[in-house]
């Protein structure tokens, strides 16, 4: 029997042990310590041992939060396009915008009351400290009433509200992580997660290629202007800041280097040279590493849908042994632990144990035979942990029956003929 089929039958049995055993801990005390460890994440609830209905109230309290930000998120853009469209503030927009600051601002003193110092220094302090300087200049918003105080807390209350919306991305990869429907998505998202790092330091490496050749292409030509036979290059290139965006339009097809050549062959060749080294450094080596980066961000998501497979098969095992363990108790009906011939021969009679039985690919058309194949030799009854690993092996039908029968003919010769003469 293989290791992992071994350890998800002892996790099964750990498990409904478990579940007879009376609770040591109060409900009071369960439903802080879900609340708590809410708050170390912004959007995600780590349980340990709390019941099913303190977590579900838990996770629902988080999922009602996300969807609220989602909301603020929608809100905005209906926000921003009727400004843009008919150039006024919306009548509606201060009633919403009150609504939603207080809404935030009772569920962030509702995560600092119970998180108390972790709110700053646990897991999601960074989202945590975004949402209190955002809600506070929510708050302030409406209760400063200079007007050119007022002016610069929108202005920085309108940038921290859209960084703010990045935690419904957090959220979703969050919600999709305990979602089997979506686990593909959430494979896609935690991958790209995962090679933000990298892609920190491809941005650094770009921005630090194009700023380097900026100023020595800058440095060298603003002395030469204004000249009519470089009109176009000192106007690309006559301050650090269009040189800036004159490659990086460059670098990624906004703009045409062939169409500077004429230029730049009248400015001198050290000038020539640079420009040329930016093409050939832009265009071929940072392109192709950008290229190698996406190709390794495939091999993230190939190795992650690998991982899916086997998280899928670990799952659908740990299903079909708790099937098995219901199965046998419903067979134990005298419950002393094992299931005699005589149990067995009864349970066959019912025809949903024949079908469930099939749905395992376990060929019963010899019921005595399989039951001597589970069956202890010396009891002549089948035990729990025979009959859940003898099931997993037998799958397959009569060839999975007969391979099992002749393992333990070979390992047990004795309790093979006793089978047979039986």
């Amino acid at each position: 029997m293989p290791p992992h089929l071994l350890s998800v039958v002892e996790k099964v049995r750990e498990e409904h042990s478990q579940k007879q055993k009376p609770s040591q801990k109060s409900h009071t005390r369960q439903a802080t310590l879900v609340l708590s460890e809410a708050i170390h994440s912004p959007t995600a609830i780590r349980l340990k041992a709390t019941p099913q209905v303190l977590r579900f109230v838990a996770e629902t309290y988080e999922y009602v939060v996300d969807v609220l930000v989602l909301a603020y998120a929608i809100s905005l853009g209906f926000e921003i396009d009727f400004k843009t469209s008919y150039r006024q503030e919306p009548s509606w927009g201060h009633t919403v915008e009150l609504s939603f600051c207080i809404i935030f601002l009772c569920d962030l003193l509702v995560r600092m009351a119970l998180a108390k110092r972790q709110f700053f220094t646990g897991r999601g302090r960074w989202w945590n400290l975004l949402d209190t300087v955002t809600v506070v200049l929510f708050v302030a918003k409406f209760l400063v009433a200079s007007n050119s105080l007022l002016e610069n807390l929108s202005s920085a209350f309108r940038i921290l509200r859209m960084v703010r919306l990045f935690r419904i991305l957090w959220a979703l990869r969050v919600g999709l992580a305990h979602s089997s429907q979506l686990r593909q998505f959430r494979i896609l998202l935690e991958s790209l997660s995962e090679s933000m790092n990298v892609l920190f330091w491809l941005l650094i490496l770009i921005c630090g290629n194009v700023y380097i050749f900026s100023l020595v292409l800058t440095e060298g030509i603003w002395r030469l202007c204004p000249n009519p036979q470089t009109e176009l290059m000192c106007h690309k290139f006559g301050t650090l800041t269009n040189s800036i965006m004159t490659l990086l339009q460059i670098q990624y097809s906004g703009f045409l280097w062939g169409s500077l050549w004429d230029e730049i062959t009248t400015l001198p060749w050290l000038i020539e040279a640079t420009f040329l080294t930016f093409v050939a450094v832009s265009l071929l080596v940072l392109a192709n590493t950008i290229t190698s980066f996406i190709c390794s961000l495939q091999t993230i998501v190939s190795k992650r849908e690998r991982d899916l497979l086997i998280d899928k098969e670990l799952e659908y095992n740990e299903k079909l042994v708790e099937q098995l363990y219901n199965i046998f108790h419903e067979l134990d009906t005298n419950g002393n632990g094992a299931v005699s011939w005589t149990e067995f021969q009864l349970a066959l009679q019912d025809e949903r144990m024949h079908a469930f039985l099939s749905t395992l690919e376990l060929d019963m058309s010899d019921a005595k035979k399989i039951f001597h194949i589970l069956a202890s030799e010396e009891t002549n009854a089948i035990e729990e942990s025979d009959f859940l690993l003898g099931c997993l092996r037998m799958r397959g039908g009569a060839s999975g029956v007969d391979m099992v029968r002749i393992i333990m003919e070979q390992e047990c010769p004795g309790q093979s003929s006793t089978a047979e003469s039986s």
